[in-house]
């Protein structure tokens, strides 16, 4: 996945941020793989989707501090998307 394929993702239209998108999809990315055990596929949508919800949380939460309310807990979706990659044969 490309740096501007996640900028349409989270709406982004500058290169202002681009050092830091950059950083939260290499980190999304790694997460998974550590996560789930399997390699990052760019064929496979589910793969890129769950990047793209991971970095854009991370990217909408980058200066959230704690306020009493749970905004770090990333989404049902990706943490379904994460565990699908997981436990499916068809990843490796």
């Amino acid at each position: 996945m490309t740096v501007d394929e996640l900028k349409l993702y989270i709406r982004v239209d500058s290169t202002d941020e681009d050092d830091l998108i950059q950083a939260f999809l290499t980190a999304a990315t790694e997460y998974i793989e550590k996560t789930t055990g399997k390699t990052y596929d760019s064929t496979k949508e589910v793969w890129n989707l769950a990047i793209k919800i991971m970095a854009s949380h991370w990217y909408d939460n980058r200066g959230v501090e704690a306020t009493g309310i749970n905004v770090s807990k990333y989404s049902y979706s990706a943490e379904s998307l994460i565990n699908h990659i997981a436990l499916c044969g068809e990843y490796t």
